[in-house]
């Protein structure tokens, strides 16, 4: 049987740490922040005479809106399809960013955008898998 005070010598630091832990959470801010997601958008093309504009990724940029969260674009080619456009960008929720991405690239190919003749196919983000993460477990 343990005593008293072996019980106490436990229990002190016990009640200690949870008061710690509550005050972290009490204290530190309410507002979700938002995360950082990678949105691949297709910008499809089966015209070979329509070709992809050299700086792309700094016209989506600037097509991208204040409020969109637009952090980096990259281009991915793909001869004779298209290009796979990678947005990095701030959101809430992921089905946001798709949203967001979406849009952002729905504009470039619109008649006064820099892509005419360009449709905006699908909006996601990249599974881990074919990047060698299949035992990932999230």
């Amino acid at each position: 049987m343990t005593s008293f005070l072996q019980k106490a010598v436990w229990t002190v630091p016990a009640i200690a740490g949870m008061g710690l832990l509550f005050f972290f959470f009490l204290v530190r801010p309410l507002g979700k922040m938002p995360g950082v997601y990678l949105v691949h958008t297709e910008l499809l093309n089966k015209k070979a005479e329509l070709c992809i504009p050299q700086n792309l990724a700094d016209l989506l940029r600037d097509l991208a809106l204040p409020g969109d969260g637009v952090e980096h674009v990259v281009v991915h080619p793909h001869p004779g399809h298209g290009v796979t456009v990678g947005v990095y960008l701030l959101a809430d929720r992921l089905r946001v960013a798709e949203e967001t991405a979406a849009r952002l690239c729905l504009r470039a190919v619109t008649e006064i955008g820099p892509l005419p003749g360009w449709r905006v196919g699908r909006s996601e983000a990249p599974l881990l898998a074919p990047y060698g993460f299949e035992g990932f477990v999230g």
